[in-house]
């Protein structure tokens, strides 16, 4: 998933790019670009930038995106309403890596009005009855496209469409606050940070290991619904031991709430409280944390 991410960020930044150096007689003859003369037109202002990466929340619960709005490219606004009639367009889902939301996983207007007076509309809201059905590890993707405009605009040829990315976050996904103690043969040290943990799973994030993520040091934990334990892998080619009740190489512990750390989710508290570590060159190196899940 953050390959993904990290794609569709490299898209977009082309996108841009590519929109900046349009040097052609359909821009001299304002066909594309915002400024289009004499021409009514009609936009999505954050056509530039598509595909736009959202992360929604995993939930039971109906949901709603509220995206872009469409403008009036012009000097001067309408003293009617101006209505928008838009299609679901696929195209430009299979160049960003983008799989096509199921049918039936979400609804959206696809007639918007700009009212009279007015230089734009509201957002364009993504209705999502559930999101819980979604598999996290998908990237979904819905592209809009202008197709009609009354009252004599037109739809503003290269800023006519828009593609929204979707990642689906798990409930463990968020900011946390990270407490705790690094044990390790030379270097021992306390642990007090702010750490994001990330989707990689419907039940596992990825997790920096102690205080080493800007090392590349990362962990993903994956919790066990039924008896809300957790599952520690690397996410580097180094193997992980759990300690669950115990310590390695003669540790002791070393803080008020080491005996807490018994790899386990509190999800009353939302709080991860895990004890492991790998072998170094010149013993254990080993991390202990309460991690509290933040507002």
């Amino acid at each position: 998933m953050r390959h993904q991410s990290l794609k569709l960020i490299l898209l977009a930044f082309l996108a841009i790019a590519f929109t900046g150096c349009l040097k052609d007689k359909d821009l001299e003859n304002n066909v594309y670009g915002i400024t289009v003369g004499g021409i009514n037109g009609v936009s999505f202002p954050e056509a530039s930038s598509s595909p736009v990466l959202e992360g929604i929340n995993s939930s039971d619960d109906p949901l709603e995106f509220e995206g872009t709005m469409l403008v009036l490219e012009q000097d001067k606004v309408s003293d009617k309403d101006v209505t928008v009639t838009l299609a679901i367009d696929t195209a430009g889902l299979g160049a960003a890596e983008l799989e096509e939301l199921p049918e039936g996983s979400y609804s959206v207007d696809l007639t918007v009005v700009i009212p009279a007076g007015q230089s734009k509309s509201a957002p364009i809201v993504i209705t999502f009855p559930k999101t819980s059905d979604l598999d996290p590890m998908i990237a979904y993707g819905i592209g809009l496209t202008i197709v009609a405009v009354d009252n004599g605009y037109v739809p503003v040829s290269n800023m006519k469409t828009i593609t929204y990315g979707f990642n689906i976050k798990n409930q463990y996904d968020g900011v946390y606050h990270a407490t705790g103690y690094f044990y390790h043969p030379s270097l021992p040290r306390e642990l007090d940070e702010e750490k994001t943990l990330g989707t990689t799973g419907p039940n596992s994030v990825s997790c920096a290991l102690g205080d080493l993520g800007g090392s590349g040091y990362y962990a993903e934990f994956t919790v066990d619904p039924n008896t809300n334990k957790v599952t520690v892998t690397p996410l580097i080619p180094v193997a992980f031991t759990q300690f669950n009740t115990s310590y390695p190489g003669g540790y002791t512990a070393k803080w008020s709430e080491a005996a807490l750390c018994n790899n386990t989710w509190d999800p009353a508290t939302k709080t991860f409280y895990v004890r492991y570590g790998y072998m170094g060159g010149s013993g254990w190196r080993v991390t202990e944390e309460k991690i509290v899940k933040q507002p």
